[in-house]
């Protein structure tokens, strides 16, 4: 869902086709997609609880065969060391190394990644209520 929300969101074009999905499918949510910050779990919350709601809207975005949606999924995700640093052992070439944390997008999201989403936003929301207080 994290990546089917990085793709709506990394430029207009995309945010204006993922604009009209949701009048096709009459999706009356004023919310538009939030990325989360892998960091902060709150926005995690608040980017499945808002995509929950766009659902339809990302179904219709892959039915409508947008060609550039489908394939955004076929690319290769930017490598990135798990843990955010370089690698402490410098015997190994930074190459070799990044190679190994590179692997395709996953996605677009599926009938059981919203089964997830939905039983992980319920998980959440006790938190974030609680938070809020």
């Amino acid at each position: 869902i994290r990546n089917a929300v990085r793709y709506v969101r990394s430029s207009s074009s995309r945010l204006d086709a993922f604009k009209a999905c949701c009048q096709k499918e009459d999706v009356e949510s004023k919310k538009i997609c939030v990325l989360d910050v892998p960091t902060r779990w709150n926005s995690t919350y608040i980017m499945l609880d808002t995509a929950l709601g766009l659902r339809k809207a990302f179904d219709r975005l892959q039915d409508d065969e947008d060609v550039k949606y489908t394939s955004y999924f076929d690319e290769e995700e930017e490598p990135v060391e798990e843990d955010g640093d370089e690698p402490d052992d410098f015997s190994v070439p930074l190459s070799q190394f990044r190679s190994r944390a590179s692997r395709k997008r996953v996605g677009p999201p599926n009938k059981h990644d919203w089964g997830k989403a939905v039983v992980f936003t319920k998980f959440l929301k006790v938190f974030y209520e609680v938070t809020l207080r």
